[in-house]
């Protein structure tokens, strides 16, 4: 699956987050907040893994690869941090600030940084 292709399934995934945070019912979305955060968490793993795979092998810079590997890290500790916290106290709550966290991780992450990279992988006819 293409870079491109990966971002958009993590738009999809951030997505579903949101729909359950327009959601002004007062029902409880507890498994289906547990199961879009495990599918996000999971899918992100796979698509960092890929990606750093991906540089490797074509030879980006290796100091850039360390600096990238390092941002998808901290997401990774962030998005475990918050699932230690107690969702169903809070479902709301704990919604807006994980898609707040994703936005900022979209802007700072996917729109900024990884651009840094998109000609490199295009010149290796990747894209």
């Amino acid at each position: 699956m293409t870079k491109f292709l990966q971002h958009k399934k993590l738009f999809e995934l951030g997505s579903k987050l949101t729909e359950l945070l327009s959601l002004k019912d007062e029902y409880d979305h507890y498994d289906e907040i547990i199961k879009a955060l495990k599918e996000m968490v999971d899918y992100t793993k796979y698509h960092f893994k890929t990606e750093e795979e991906l540089m490797k092998k074509y030879g980006y810079d290796n100091v850039a690869l360390v600096a990238h590997k390092k941002e998808h890290q901290q997401f990774i500790d962030k998005v475990a941090q918050m699932v230690s916290k107690d969702i169903d106290a809070d479902q709301q709550g704990f919604l807006l600030e994980l898609v707040d966290f994703i936005c900022e991780w979209i802007v700072n992450h996917i729109l900024k940084t990884d651009k840094q990279y998109e000609e490199f992988f295009q010149s290796c006819g990747l894209s």
